[in-house]
């Protein structure tokens, strides 16, 4: 539903290449779990894939409530375009579960993994693409959510929401931005996050 700004980021980029680190974290979200019967973990691209596939290891190897296959598979983004027009015009985006994942997580009880969660937008967008796979949405497990509780099971529509972290920061919609208005677009961090990307958007890269 837009972008969004905000005085300060939650930095998962940085766990990424640690890979001792993000199997432990997803280990503890593993545990939580262990005892659902999960038999597929389902992670938005890019930085859900490889939670997917820790936490389904996890799910494999804990010594008790796990099934006897625990499958990984992402879910796509995809553009929505509109064709009703002489140029076909995109409006959004939305998930998808393809490369054939979605004959293996049909039936399933699948759990979705996230990074960050902000608006909620992106997990329920991958809520969607399960269902739409006729996969069955048994919970979602992230590292952090940074909503201050304004997401939760009941906005996501999931029966279950587990977070290794719980902070609320603020967020304002980058047309409303006080920062952009008081301390410029060089308060912009372009090292970090989609801050470069926005700069580039709006033709002030350089």
């Amino acid at each position: 539903d837009g972008w969004y700004h905000g005085p300060a980021y939650v930095n998962k980029d940085a766990i990424y290449p640690y890979t001792d680190d993000v199997s432990f974290l997803c280990r503890t979200i593993a545990l939580h779990f262990a005892d659902k019967g999960i038999q597929a973990v389902v992670g938005p691209t890019v930085g859900g894939v490889a939670l997917a596939q820790w936490v389904a290891h996890w799910l494999e190897t804990l010594p008790y409530g796990k099934t006897s296959e625990v499958l990984a598979v992402c879910a796509d983004e995809e553009d929505v375009t509109l064709h009703d027009c002489m140029v076909p015009t995109k409006i959004g985006t939305r998930r998808v579960i393809k490369r054939g994942y979605d004959k293996l997580i049909r039936g399933k009880r699948c759990l979705i993994v996230e990074d960050i969660i902000n608006s909620g937008l992106t997990v329920q967008k991958t809520c969607d693409a399960v269902e739409g796979a006729q996969g069955q949405v048994a919970g979602v497990g992230c590292l952090c959510n940074r909503s201050g509780g304004k997401v939760d099971e009941e906005t996501l529509g999931v029966p279950e929401l587990f977070s290794l972290l719980d902070i609320e920061m603020e967020m304002f919609r980058e047309e409303d931005c006080p920062i952009c208005k008081t301390k410029g677009r060089d308060s912009v961090r372009r090292d970090l996050g989609k801050g470069k990307e926005f700069l580039s958007r709006i033709n002030l890269s350089s």
